[in-house]
């Protein structure tokens, strides 16, 4: 209730958002643009509410009241899921407005949002437990090294396919129907999630107020 209230006070903002994605997706034709964008600004709110909770060591009355940290944690995840999919479906309520003015086929929206709570719960998997054990400041410091070495190795990877022997490996990939290639993903994602929501809940029981 005290996140979903601090998203209302923060409503100007988030509406100035969706319509910088409306005009953003209509003015550039990238028809499928507002789906990633709002879908990960969606679940970064997450971040913003732990950063909210330490805030004047807030989290100290916080855990007077009757919560658990276990509890805590896990609603972190369940809202930062909840409000990413609920952003996801305003970004495919935007790409059906820029599909229908551009006049483009719309069968692309569900190809594109799909692939697209997988990286969300990638996203949130990553984030939160660093989040939570080194506080927001601390926290986006090592989430941006940590986003930036993820790019490097990535780079390194596709410049040293053939070396690395993956070449192989990405076209099974490719050759798999986009149902599979979203079920995979989306298992990963989900094995992602439950190793980062166990490590989440051993920080908090060992985290001092």
């Amino acid at each position: 209730m005290k996140d979903f209230e601090l998203m209302k006070e923060q409503k100007n903002a988030y509406l100035l958002i969706i319509a910088i994605a409306l005009v953003m997706t209509i003015w550039s034709k990238e028809n499928y643009f507002a789906i990633g964008f709002l879908g990960l600004i969606g679940s970064l709110f997450t971040l913003s509410s732990i950063s909210y909770d330490e805030f004047d060591n807030g989290n100290a009355f916080l855990f007077t009241l009757p919560i658990t940290r276990k509890g805590y944690v896990y609603e972190k995840y369940l809202f930062g899921l909840t409000i990413g999919i609920c952003f996801i479906i305003v970004g495919m309520m935007i790409s059906l407005i820029a599909v229908v003015i551009n006049h483009v086929e719309v069968t692309g929206i569900f190809e594109q949002a799909l692939p697209m709570l997988s990286m969300i719960i990638i996203a949130l998997a990553l984030m939160l437990p660093i989040q939570l054990k080194f506080g927001g400041e601390k926290g986006r410091i090592i989430l941006i090294a940590i986003i930036g070495a993820i790019f490097f190795l990535g780079m390194l990877i596709k410049d040293n396919l053939q070396a690395l022997n993956l070449t192989e490996i990405i076209q099974k990939l490719s050759e798999m129907s986009d149902v599979t290639l979203f079920l995979f993903s989306l298992l990963v994602a989900i094995v992602a999630l439950m190793i980062s929501l166990y490590s989440s809940v051993l920080i908090m029981e060992k985290k001092e107020f």
